[in-house]
């Protein structure tokens, strides 16, 4: 093979090269963009049993539902401010 055959050959090895490093690039941030739409799809559940008993007490994110649905608008972090108090 001529040279310049070869040179053309090792030019397009890589830009395979770069085509498949970018394809994995993307391919790992849409599995994090399917993982995060996952989460919002499955939510935590808004209750939780209570070990020994049959009665069942709120987690974290069924109270935080409750309050947004009182407000009707999602509940913003505390502050530093607020958490000086």
């Amino acid at each position: 093979m001529s040279e310049q055959k070869i040179k053309l050959m090792k030019d397009y090895m890589d830009v395979i090269y770069d085509n498949c490093v970018a394809l994995r690039e993307y391919i790992a941030s849409l599995e994090k963009r399917i993982a995060t739409l996952e989460a919002k799809l499955e939510p935590e559940p808004m209750t939780r049993p209570i070990p020994g008993t049959r009665k069942r007490t709120f987690t974290k994110a069924g109270i935080e539902r409750i309050i947004e649905g009182l407000h009707s608008r999602p509940i913003r972090p505390p502050s530093d401010e607020d958490l000086r108090y």
